[in-house]
């Protein structure tokens, strides 16, 4: 993430182009948009920083386009040409709150933060009348994880996001879990994003502002959210649906159980409304989403995940255990896996088939199972023990460096995109050798290329030292490896006894290697 649109008074910038300025003394101090040359240098950074880092999402700021409509057209101008010369790219509209949102600005926008500060309880209803609702990131996502309540469930309608105090509790987690879980399943149903079609139910009694019903585009799917207000608490309310096929069958059913489910047409829901006696705290509408998460139509176990296994690892600096596996089965939908420790149930994993358990020593065992949007659970998979990486916090060297981006970095069991090895921006071969310190027999390896989830090492191949000269090592390369294909696991023809490994790449240009890990027999 990065603020392209200003500079800091006492910036190199600032320094070299105090022309450039406006408003040098406030700490927000913006760029002179207006220029064309400010236009250009914006441009070349962040074609520059795409080159360096790979994708990122962008975060405009600093009041960019106050002042002229020639300030207005070039940050557009600078908004377009980024996503379109950098396609893998993501754009985080912001400037003080919303000041950048316009149409065309949206058109450009993954994420729009509408304001700073506390917002009221239309947070979000209106400006969903001009942009797609996804996109809009409100402000009552910005408070910490232990704040979270069921009143929240209103942004199950927009960009779900959560700020401020992020490492909560296990009980301060397990709602918002939940309720994540519910967004996931409901970007399945075709009930959000693009084709979605919004409307705004009346009510019978209180205020409809805040209250929104998203329906797919074919009108057979949907749900209703309720504004972050507790108004209508403990009263009777009838809720009247729009935009429902009259002659169709829908399944209402409720969330918090203001209304036992029931199947009528479209045209009687729309007619006699939708009673909710009485409405609940975090009360959500759905049309036949009857399999959804929490719904209790599930009584089928999943399967079991396969392929666990555990090995002693590092990750952001941390020395413990990683679990890794491969995915179970549901019937209907997974909600998450169970990790297990020492025979006692330890942590959850919402998402991906990878857990790292910083507080994990030796002699720990792990076991993890599959739980289901209903909580039916498979039977617990048990891990084998993983080989050693032999090559973490060995000395490395390479044939060139970037910036701080030192050969050792990919060997200290950090697998991020702060601590790993770049090539200078050069023709290829660009390698990294590592030297293990005595003989082992390396049986397979894991290469984590790139950066973030993209620009990844397209060829390269492992070679062995033979106590002469560099050898080539059957079944450890790769030719054609996608961009996107950050991780590549090797196993070795043969197991193979060297000292010293060596990483050989023939692309061009910045070659980034996260982490090069070699496993011993």
């Amino acid at each position: 993430m990065a603020r392209p649109l200003g500079a800091e008074a006492n910036s190199q910038i600032a320094a070299a182009h105090p022309e450039w300025m406006a408003n040098p003394s406030w700490y927000k101090a913006g760029l002179r948009t207006e220029r064309q040359d400010v236009v250009a240098h914006i441009l070349a950074m962040l074609n520059q920083k795409q080159t360096e880092f790979g994708s990122f999402m962008l975060k405009t700021d600093y009041g960019a386009d106050s002042g002229t409509i020639l300030k207005a057209n070039n940050i557009l101008y600078i908004l377009e040409q980024f996503k379109k010369q950098n396609p893998g790219a993501a754009l985080l509209l912001c400037s003080d709150g919303a000041g950048l949102l316009s149409i065309e600005t949206a058109r450009f926008s993954d994420v729009v933060q509408l304001r700073d500060g506390a917002a009221g309880s239309e947070d979000g209803y209106y400006t969903s009348l001009l942009f797609p609702s996804e996109k809009l990131q409100v402000s009552y996502g910005r408070g910490d994880i232990g704040n979270y309540s069921k009143s929240n469930r209103y942004l199950l309608s927009y960009h779900l996001t959560i700020a401020g105090k992020v490492d909560g509790t296990p009980s301060e987690m397990e709602p918002l879990r939940r309720d994540v879980d519910l967004y996931r399943y409901l970007k399945t149903q075709g009930v959000m994003g693009r084709w979605v079609k919004v409307y705004r139910p009346a009510v019978s009694a209180g205020d409809k502002e805040g209250i929104l019903q998203k329906m797919s585009g074919d009108g057979s799917k949907g749900y209703i959210t309720f504004a972050k207000k507790d108004a209508m608490v403990g009263t009777n309310v009838t809720v009247f649906p729009k935009g429902l096929n009259a002659s169709a069958s829908y399944t209402v059913a409720t969330l918090e159980g203001g209304k036992t489910t029931e199947t009528r047409s479209g045209s009687y829901w729309m007619t006699n409304g939708i009673p909710l006696t009485p409405f609940k705290q975090g009360e959500v509408i759905f049309f036949n989403l009857e399999n959804r998460p929490m719904s209790g139509s599930d009584t089928t176990a999943p399967s079991a995940p396969g392929n666990v296994s555990q090995a002693e690892a590092s990750n952001l600096g941390y020395n413990g255990i990683e679990v890794t596996w491969t995915e179970g089965a549901d019937d209907n939908w997974i909600s998450y896996y169970e990790i297990f420790k020492n025979g006692a149930a330890y942590d959850k994993v919402s998402k991906g088939t990878y857990y790292f358990d910083k507080e994990g020593v030796s002699g720990d065992e792990y076991q993890v199972r599959t739980v289901d949007g209903d909580g039916n659970v498979s039977a617990l998979a048990p891990t084998a023990v993983g080989p050693a990486n032999v090559a973490a916090g060995k000395p490395a060297t390479a044939d060139s460096v970037y910036d701080v981006f030192a050969a050792e970095k990919a060997v200290d069991g950090v697998v991020s995109d702060e601590s790993r090895w770049v090539s200078a921006n050069t023709n290829g071969p660009h390698w990294l050798e590592v030297d293990l310190g005595q003989s082992y027999a390396i049986g397979s390896a894991e290469v984590h290329t790139g950066h973030s989830d993209g620009n990844a090492v397209s060829n390269f191949k492992l070679q062995a030292w033979n106590g002469s000269g560099w050898t080539d090592i059957p079944g450890a390369s790769a030719s054609g490896n996608p961009k996107t294909s950050t991780v590549v696991s090797l196993a070795f023809a043969d197991p193979v006894a060297t000292s010293k490994v060596r990483f050989v790449s023939t692309d061009n240009g910045y070659v980034r290697v996260k982490e090069l890990k070699l496993f011993a027999l």
